[in-house]
């Protein structure tokens, strides 16, 4: 699990970083202001958080599959392209949700959309 949040007093204290992680098993990940409201990081954060409720196990399973065998990097456009078209509109969302679960992960320093490429570690 990782922990993501702004904290002046943790952003000098890598002690309390390492100590939380090892206490609690999550690795936190500690950002100064400037960093999270530099655009589009701070837009990136509400679009994988408006994902986060969301549930969609059978559509996260097949996506999880089908990382299987590709190589990573892989254009967000490109899984869309994978699904029949009543579960493309679905796509970008269970992707979010994988990258808050730590399967895949986005480069937060560009915009997330269908254009964004997403990474992965393959099995």
């Amino acid at each position: 699990p990782v922990a993501c949040f702004y904290s002046a007093t943790l952003a000098w204290n890598p002690t309390a970083v390492d100590t939380y992680r090892l206490t609690h098993g999550i690795r936190m990940l500690v950002f100064s202001e400037k960093t999270i409201f530099e655009e589009p990081r701070l837009e990136n954060c509400r679009i994988l958080l408006r994902y986060a409720a969301g549930e969609d196990r059978g559509l996260e399973v097949d996506l999880l599959d089908l990382l299987k065998g590709y190589l990573s990097p892989m254009p967000v456009m490109d899984f869309v392209l994978k699904f029949e078209p009543g579960r493309q509109d679905r796509v970008l969302g269970g992707l979010c949700r994988l990258a808050l679960a730590g399967d895949v992960s986005f480069d937060i320093t560009r915009p997330i959309d269908r254009h964004a490429v997403v990474y992965w570690k393959r099995p």
